[in-house]
């Protein structure tokens, strides 16, 4: 057996039984499994059969020449193991390709899927047509806005026919031409990026249109129906608001984080005469208040500063016309979610006539704390309300219970307890009933006489049944009246006794006259007769003695 042979078979198998393993591998990676199944089979039959050839000329030891054959079979074993060698990895290669379209394709699908299933569940109504106007794709809330079914807007249906049926329909509300809401999203016509409609239904879409880059279409539409009422209760809020703060008396502002005016309604120029334009920008310190008390000023920066709510800010203002306008402000200040100063908001108020009425409240306080008499006044209730302090020295007795809140019956019971009245001994009960149903049913002055002074209890019902008391001290009076009435006495008792004086002058003149034997008489200054006895009646009997008294 030659060389040749020996080595020549050993590797014609080999080659055959590796292009059979490497046509195996290609079973499960190329596309066509069964042809390369039987094309390794083949080899590995061949391989098998060159075996046994091989074996047998090994066995029989002849001597065996390698034939043209043989190297031919040799030749097309290595070009089969070169040929699979190379396909392989082309397969692999085309196998990893196809595998990775087939990944692509799934997640393509995927992401399609999860497109379709965002624009179905957006709540907006979503459209898209493409450079020709024609339906690309919807979603289920865009057919439902205009009443669409699922035939009516098919995929390539144009934009203009789905226009049409919206106009037949009636189902927006279109003041214009029909042209002009067909053609609204034409090729050659200037799209509005976004525009209102107004449906049949009382509803109001908001659409907003933008190009794509291949030229087409995408919209979203949007229920603005309860944004638009929103808005609409706002504007009429805000007119509400404004006519309130052109009406009220008091006037509106409002500070920035900064402290700076932002707004100040116009009442605040019709108070103060001080334009609003003065205020808007500015701080307080820099718009500065005149003849503002200091305290007071210093006491409101501190509250600006320290972001506080403050009430009755009260300051002076002095009009244009020389009127000083006297004004309370209140603020709060406003904080955002996070709590964030953001400024202020309050009111303020024309006080000017309670300013004045203060003033008038204060000078009467120290007319009445200064009048020479006693004052109170008791609630419809009797009960005690103010005293003034000249009524407190009068009632120096009962000081201790003499409070906001007394009734009358327990101060006219403390009295006779504690100071005797000389109208109530023995009968103080009595005495208390009848005062105090005199002080409730008034009708003219009340004298109380005490121990060692006389008061006077002048007691006025009020329209609300308030009960307004004067109380004088009449002391004096009553001691002067008692001093005046014992001179009257002892004059009565003077004239009574020169009376008596005259009158027996006068028997004793009469006497004497009548007992003249002549006649007598008497003229006065304009000779007229006065007085005559009764000898001179007898003398001249024919006169007239009407007017003449005769003794």
């Amino acid at each position: 057996m030659s060389v040749e042979s020996v080595v020549i078979f050993p590797i014609s198998i080999g080659l055959q039984f590796t292009a059979a393993y490497l046509a195996f591998r290609l079973i499960r990676t190329a596309t066509r499994g069964p042809a390369w199944a039987f094309v390794a089979a083949a080899l590995f039959l061949m391989g098998v059969r060159r075996s046994i050839s091989f074996y047998q000329m090994l066995e029989s030891g002849a001597d065996h020449a390698v034939s043209g054959a043989e190297l031919v079979a040799l030749l097309i074993s290595a070009l089969m193991v070169v040929g699979v060698a190379l396909i392989g990895p082309l397969f692999s290669a085309t196998r990893r390709a196809e595998w990775k379209l087939g990944q692509s394709e799934r997640r393509t699908q995927s992401i399609e899927g999860q497109l379709n299933d965002a624009i179905e569940n957006i709540s907006e109504g979503f459209v898209l047509f493409d450079a020709d106007g024609r339906l690309v794709i919807c979603n289920n809330r865009y057919k439902e806005f205009y009443g669409y079914a699922d035939e009516d807007a098919p995929p390539g249906v144009h934009t203009r026919e789905l226009g049409r049926l919206d106009l037949e329909r009636g189902t927006v509300i279109h003041q214009g031409e029909p042209s002009e809401y067909l053609d609204r999203r034409a090729s050659d016509h200037q799209i509005q990026d976004t525009f209102i409609i107004h449906m049949k239904d009382g509803r109001i879409l908001e659409t907003r249109d933008r190009k794509t880059t291949s030229g087409g279409i995408v919209s979203i539409q949007q229920d603005i129906t309860e944004q638009k009422r929103t808005e609409e209760t706002l504007r009429e809020n805000e007119q509400r608001f404004k006519d309130f703060a052109e009406t009220t008396s008091d006037y509106l502002w409002e500070m920035d984080a900064d402290l700076r005016f932002s707004y100040v309604s116009e009442h605040f120029a019709d108070l103060t005469g001080f334009p609003q334009p003065g205020l808007l920008g500015k701080t307080r310190e820099e718009t500065g208040i005149p003849n503002v008390d200091p305290d007071a000023w210093a006491k409101h920066l501190a509250d600006l500063k320290a972001h506080s709510r403050f009430d009755n800010f009260v300051h002076p203002r002095t009009h244009p016309d020389g009127r000083v306008i006297w004004l309370s402000v209140n603020g709060t200040p406003v904080f955002d979610d996070d709590g964030e100063f953001q400024g202020y908001r309050g009111t303020g108020t024309d006080i000017t006539e309670l300013q004045a009425a203060k003033k008038t409240g204060e000078r009467l306080s120290r007319a009445v704390e200064n009048v020479p008499v006693g004052i109170a006044l008791f609630d419809i209730n009797d009960r005690l309300i103010f005293f003034n302090a000249r009524y407190g020295k009068l009632m120096a007795s009962i000081i201790d219970i003499l409070e906001p809140g007394a009734t009358f019956e327990t101060i006219i019971r403390t009295i006779v307890e504690r100071q005797p009245v000389k109208d109530a001994r023995g009968r103080e009960e009595a005495f208390i009933q009848e005062r105090i149903e005199k002080h409730r049913n008034p009708s003219g002055p009340v004298d109380i006489r005490r121990e060692n002074m006389w008061l006077s209890a002048n007691e006025i019902l009020l329209p609300d049944g308030s009960i307004f008391t004067i109380i004088t001290d009449i002391t004096e009076r009553k001691l002067a009246e008692e001093a005046l009435s014992r001179a009257h006495a002892e004059l009565e008792q003077r004239v009574q006794e020169r009376t008596q004086q005259l009158k027996k002058s006068e028997d004793r003149l009469v006497s004497a006259i009548d007992n003249i034997a002549d006649g007598f008489v008497l003229y006065d200054e304009d000779d007229r007769l006065l007085l005559c006895n009764e000898q001179y009646r007898n003398m001249f009997p024919n006169l007239n003695y009407s007017r003449c008294s005769v003794i």
